[in-house]
């Protein structure tokens, strides 16, 4: 069981990991426009904060990002929109970091909406690095002015949904076996409470057969008890005694016969 708790903690915060390292490019003009990260995650830059960050967009140049650029920033917080290829995502956020931008946002060349990793070593790298489609780099592009850059909720929501589910999931197992165990427990009493009665009623009985198999002799009577003998003794007095009574009652009824009277 303690197997399965790991397991389904792991996948819990795993899920959360995954979605904090996707976020959402939110354009303000005339009319505010977001744009969702496509990346599955990026593992060597920041995560993006929960508050979001508020700056202004650039487009790189050279667009690509994989030399120096032409354009140094500094004293604001400023965003470079660079496109994917030539180079890795390591040394196009390494450019842009040096050029003084606080974050990349790196649109795809590939008419795919196919999650990408961007993959790289984070060492010494401390600004913010998405991943957007082909379709919303090139509707950026040229585009300068306020930009927000926000965690994905979205999918941060969908995770917690997992979590919630994974919670869940181990309530249950923990539930389920605590009511094995008290059932368990229970039949265990009721087994014991039964074996008890049982052995006490075969005590009972086993007490009954001797006491009307045993032989009585005559110091194991009591006061209360009286032999067959001692009955019959009894009842033979009694007899005797009511034959003398019947005797006695004869002569005195001779006795108080009425004289006959003289002729």
């Amino acid at each position: 069981m303690s197997f399965l708790l790991r397991l389904l903690l792991g996948c819990s915060i795993a899920l959360l990991l995954v979605a904090e390292g996707r976020a959402t490019v939110v354009l303000f003009g005339n009319d505010t426009t977001s744009f969702p990260s496509m990346d599955s995650a990026t593992t060597f830059t920041p995560r993006i904060p929960d508050g979001g960050i508020e700056g202004v967009l650039y487009t790189a140049d050279p667009l690509e990002a994989c030399s120096d650029l032409s354009v140094n920033v500094t004293g604001t917080t400023s965003f470079a929109l660079v496109m994917r290829g030539n180079c890795t995502f390591e040394q196009k956020i390494r450019n842009c970091q040096n050029a003084g931008f606080t974050a990349v946002i790196i649109f795809n060349n590939k008419d795919t909406n196919e999650l990408v990793s961007m993959a790289g070593d984070g060492s010494k790298i401390h600004i913010y690095g998405i991943f957007i489609t082909k379709e919303a780099g090139e509707s950026l592009l040229g585009v300068q002015g306020p930009c927000y850059l926000l965690p994905g909720y979205e999918k941060k929501t969908w995770a917690i949904k997992w979590l919630i589910l994974s919670v869940s999931l181990i309530v249950i197992v923990i539930v389920a076996a605590l009511v094995t165990a008290l059932c368990c427990i229970r039949q265990h009493i009721l087994a014991e409470a039964e074996a008890d009665t049982l052995n006490n009623v075969l005590n009972q009985k086993l007490l009954d057969e001797e006491i009307m198999t045993r032989e009585f002799r005559p110091d194991d009577m009591g006061p209360d008890v009286l032999s067959a003998e001692a009955l019959g003794a009894q009842d033979v007095m009694t007899d005797v005694e009511g034959d003398e009574g019947g005797a006695s009652d004869s002569d005195h009824a001779s006795d108080m016969s009425i004289p006959s009277i003289p002729k």
